[in-house]
Formats: C-alpha cells, sequence, structure tokens
C-alpha cells in the first residue's frame, strides 16, 4: 500500500481528511496534496506511518 493510499485509508476511518489532519497536526492542504501526489509527505507522516524516508543512488548510464 502506497503513502497516499494509507492516508486516505486513515482518512475515511475518521471520517474526513480535516480530522486525519488534526490529528497528524499538518494543514489540510498539505495532506490533501500528500494523498493527491503534489507533495511528498514530511517527518511527521512518516513518523505516524512507521515509516522513514530513504535515498537510493546509482551509477548513471553511459550514453554514446
Amino acid at each position: 500500500m502506497t503513502v497516499p493510499q494509507k492516508l486516505r485509508q486513515w482518512a475515511k476511518q475518521r471520517g474526513s481528511q480535516r480530522a486525519l489532519a488534526r490529528e497528524l497536526g499538518v494543514s489540510e492542504a498539505y495532506l490533501s496534496d500528500i494523498i493527491n501526489g503534489r507533495r511528498d509527505p514530511g517527518r511527521k507522516i512518516l513518523k505516524a506511518l512507521g515509516l522513514e524516508r530513504v535515498v537510493d543512488y546509482r551509477p548513471a548510464r553511459r550514453r554514446g
């Protein structure tokens, strides 16, 4: 389950995005942006989900 899917599920369980945003201590607009894929989740959201951001690097393909 993706982060937006999980947040949608939580919002539905709580009755609204507004209720979930209040519970998480974030704005409704910010939560909506995450759910709709316009922004990446920050620390508060990730912490609530029990997740952490992981960045991975790999060698670039050589062109030519």
